[in-house]
């Protein structure tokens, strides 16, 4: 169906910590179930809009208090048990903050 030799993580970054992150950031993702196994991730770009974000139990009647910045990033998927679809965890470093 597709070239699935390198996937695609987009991260979600809660709008009160968006200014802590810079694009072009190093971060590592991890696979949830594997703590040990952790994958440098590749920055690609920022969605540059804050949206809400989506919710994941599906239900229709919910609605979002929490507003997100995506950033996404890549890695080659080589022969790591990762999938398409599969969530991640995933760790962006940050400048120190200021006092």
């Amino acid at each position: 169906m597709g070239d699935d030799d390198r996937l695609y993580l987009r991260v979600d970054i809660d709008e009160t910590d968006a200014w802590r992150v810079r694009p072009g950031a190093a971060a590592v993702g991890v696979i949830r179930g594997q703590p040990r196994l952790r994958i440098p991730l590749h920055f690609e770009y920022v969605e540059p809009y804050v949206t809400p974000k989506p919710v994941l139990t599906g239900q229709g009647t919910e609605r979002p208090d929490l507003r997100v910045l995506q950033f996404v990033y890549s890695f080659p998927r080589g022969d790591l048990p990762v999938y398409l679809g599969q969530q991640m965890d995933a760790y962006i470093a940050t400048p120190p903050a200021a006092r």
